[in-house]
């Protein structure tokens, strides 16, 4: 999708077409979020990042979108995230969207590393949104605040050593041979595993256990102080 010249009405009217687009046939999904994100990025108009920031969160969140598919869009879509995240100018409805795609990009992204870890531009910029969204979590306004909640929510799930089918093996080796007749349980494959330290190899050249979980106890301890303190005032 070329940058459009016309006015912003038209533009905002070519992008919403598109969405209808992808809506309809989630095929689409790849084509048009690399299309858009020259249109949405840092140095757009407003109105152009706001919907951008709304159709990236939808997209993310979207279940008609595969997670292999959102886990390949993700590194392209992470760059135009931060660069918008870092802008001095702080829209509200801008924020809050941007904080919901994270919160839907953040497993995904992490997946992505432990099977990846030559991207370590991805995890920079990802980890480089994190920092951002736990800086600004106290003082955003409420909308905001709400969203930074749910996010630290998902941070704390994946960087938890969760639930897992002992069965399942963490590392990448070849899955035994099923017997003729049989078939394998889809629970016990392990990109059927919820993403957590629990997939995570041990030697990781870049995700480091430790200093994950310490920082997930942290951040459980601020959900929990968040709650308590709400709760005085019920």
């Amino acid at each position: 999708m070329a940058q459009s010249t016309g006015s912003l009405v038209d533009q905002i009217a070519q992008l919403n077409a598109a969405r209808t687009l992808v809506l309809g046939d989630a095929a689409f999904y790849p084509q048009i979020v690399n299309g858009v994100l020259p249109i949405i990025g840092a140095r757009s108009r407003l109105e152009l990042r706001r919907w951008g920031a709304e159709f990236l969160a939808e997209t993310f969140s979207s279940p008609a979108l595969a997670p292999a598919q959102k886990e390949q869009l993700a590194a392209i879509a992470l760059q135009t995230l931060r660069e918008t995240l870092e802008l001095p100018e702080k829209d509200t409805v801008t924020l809050k969207h941007i904080v919901e795609a994270a919160a839907s990009l953040y497993p995904l992204v992490f997946r992505h590393i432990i099977n990846h870890p030559e991207d370590s531009k991805v995890w920079e910029n990802m980890t480089a949104i994190k920092d951002d969204i736990l800086r600004r979590w106290d003082t955003s306004p409420f909308s905001v605040k709400v969203c930074c909640i749910k996010f630290v929510q998902r941070v704390v799930q994946v960087q938890t050593h969760g639930l897992t089918d002992p069965r399942v093996r963490t590392e990448k080796k070849e899955m035994p041979a099923v017997p003729k007749g049989k078939t394998v349980d889809d629970s016990q494959r392990p990109e059927q595993n919820e993403t957590s330290l629990a997939i995570v190899p041990r030697n990781h050249s870049i995700l480091s256990l430790p200093y994950l979980e310490a920082e997930a106890s942290g951040l459980l301890d601020r959900l929990l102080s968040v709650f308590q303190e709400d709760a005085r005032y019920e």
